[in-house]
């Protein structure tokens, strides 16, 4: 996609929204790069400006620096402007849409985000995405219901789709149904043939049901310190298992050095 949007520049270096696309997917590429993210951001927030200065009116662009305000210089306020710029310019967008509810759920403004979730459904009823944002804004305002009912969902639309059952894994651990959240691991494991997370969750799996979750969560940092990859890698934030594991102190520790590496995560 980058290299289409270089070449779109390239043939036409006034059109803007070329710029526009350019800067999501440097965006995209920033979330899901294990490196080099640094220079991604860099660059999805150029691309961006230069589609505003091109034609202020290009509500892609402002969503891109309003996603960037959010997460990377965690300025919430800025954000939220170029989020409700980009909504007015074009508010049939899902995209926008679902960007501003992570925003409003991460500042503790569910009802909104639910809202904005709802507007998005409205615009794209099919768009994966959206279930996958409504899963996460539901689980953190304690709607662990809402959250199993829409994983439900997602998986009837894409009952292939690996991530389908990654994100209704999270929901299952959300909801304290642990045992039905590593059985989904599985299943997400076997849609994609990867036999190493297969190899960690189904012994991981025994661990749970013979000592508690503590154990598993234990089970599962074991796996962080000896580097071991998954294809969802997202799954292992290494605070978040600590905190399970009952390591309260050590967990503050990873927190604190996340802070200070100004991760977005």
């Amino acid at each position: 996609a980058i290299a289409d949007f270089h070449q779109a520049v390239t043939s036409d270096p006034s059109f803007a929204q070329a710029y526009a696309g350019l800067g999501s997917a440097y965006m995209l590429a920033a979330e899901h790069a294990a490196t080099g993210r640094e220079a991604f951001y860099e660059s999805a927030h150029a691309n961006s400006v230069k589609a505003i200065e091109l034609n202020p009116e290009v509500g892609e662009a402002h969503a891109t620096l309003g996603f960037l305000a959010f997460r990377h210089d965690w300025n919430a306020a800025a954000s939220e402007i170029e989020f409700r710029r980009a909504i007015d310019l074009d508010p049939s967008q899902a995209m926008n849409r679902i960007l501003y509810a992570l925003l409003l759920c991460n500042t503790g403004r569910s009802t909104e985000a639910l809202d904005q979730i709802a507007r998005a459904h409205a615009a794209d009823p099919l768009w994966p995405p959206v279930y996958i944002t409504e899963m996460y804004v539901a689980a953190a305002a304690g709607h662990n219901d809402r959250a199993l009912e829409t994983a439900r969902k997602l998986i009837e639309l894409m009952p292939n789709w690996p991530l389908a059952y990654d994100q209704s894994a999270w929901a299952y651990w959300y909801a304290s149904r642990y045992e039905d959240a590593v059985q989904e691991w599985i299943r997400m494991a076997k849609l994609e043939q990867d036999q190493q997370r297969l190899a960690l969750e189904e012994p991981g799996l025994k661990v749970l049901r013979q000592q508690g979750v503590a154990a598993y969560s234990r089970y599962k940092l074991h796996a962080i310190e000896q580097g071991k990859s998954w294809n969802h890698p997202n799954d292992f934030q290494l605070a978040e298992w600590q905190i399970n594991a009952g390591k309260d102190a050590e967990a503050l520790l990873s927190l604190r050095k996340m802070v200070q590496d100004h991760d977005p995560e």
